[in-house]
């Protein structure tokens, strides 16, 4: 596709050019000027066509800026609509941990999502206790406490 597009413009390129120099010589005069917005032209049929070049890049130019900002946003309304189903789909699984927790409650134990059953914090153990080599405070934690030798 990007060689064809590439074909096409080297194309439309020699054929601009092709068309330009053959009718910049005398014979090639406009008998009548033209106006565009008011403007008063008068020149050669090549120049003519030079600003029928312009005019048609300038185009094509509006017309890619068009089709990729609707492109974009097209892709842009499917991520949102893809993000929506995911979070839906979220939502209704956290509903279902939540009841499942709710049901398990009673018991002491919960169902965690590998399908076992864990103790509660009522029925969990104790904490390890520390040893005298893991800091204790947060300044220790960060590494900001006395430096011990």
């Amino acid at each position: 596709m990007i060689i064809l597009g590439f074909l096409l413009l080297v194309i439309a390129a020699i054929v601009a050019l092709v068309g330009i120099l053959t009718n910049l010589g005398t014979p090639s005069e406009l008998t009548t000027g033209f106006n565009i917005f008011g403007i008063p032209f008068s020149g050669r049929t090549g120049e003519l066509f030079l600003f029928g070049v312009v005019v048609g890049a300038v185009g094509m130019l509006g017309l890619g800026m068009l089709l990729r900002g609707l492109g974009r946003r097209r892709a842009e309304r499917r991520e949102a609509k893809e993000l929506k189903k995911r979070h839906t789909k979220l939502s209704e699984e956290l509903e279902r941990e939540r009841a499942a927790r709710a049901e398990g409650a009673g018991t002491g134990t919960e169902r965690t999502q590998t399908g076992e059953y864990a103790e509660s914090e009522s029925t969990a153990r104790p904490p390890k206790q520390r040893s005298a080599e893991q800091p204790t405070s947060f300044k220790d934690r960060l590494g900001l406490g006395r430096r011990r030798q």
